[in-house]
């Protein structure tokens, strides 16, 4: 009884590393001014383009973002993922997204799957059961 509630549990565990679920957040200027978390950041500036910089790779001083990111998109330009590095003042920034961890997106994957192998598993069974299984 104890082993397979341990196996089941195991068993989520693992599934949640596998399947875990991150999507952008948006974020207030004043949570981002706040944190102390540097997650991986997508920010968006008054001329509407779109700036992403991994977690390591920015800091935050007095009214400015310095890093090395990428320009992920630029109205009117083909040029839709570039290389950045340098600064962005804060109050030129419209829009702050985080990369977090989505606990519902998560679940809903686990719960798709857990959904669909307990239909195999009652299939495989019933194959074996009826004599059809090798």
């Amino acid at each position: 009884m104890y082993k397979k509630l341990i196996s089941i549990l195991l068993a989520f565990t693992l599934l949640t590393q596998i399947v875990g679920c991150y999507s952008y957040q948006e974020i207030t200027k004043e949570e981002f001014v706040q944190t102390e978390e540097y997650s991986d950041l997508r920010v968006r500036i008054k001329d509407q383009n779109w700036y992403e910089f991994n977690e390591n790779d920015y800091t935050v001083k007095e009214d400015s973002i310095y890093g090395s990111g990428r320009i992920i998109f630029k109205p009117g330009s083909w040029d839709w993922d570039e290389d950045f590095t340098g600064s962005i003042p804060l109050k030129d920034i419209e829009s702050f997204k985080f990369d977090r961890f989505n606990t519902g997106n998560t679940l809903g994957v686990i719960t798709v799957i857990a959904f669909f192998g307990g239909i195999i598993a009652l299939v495989v069974s019933g194959i074996s059961s009826a004599g059809f299984g090798g």
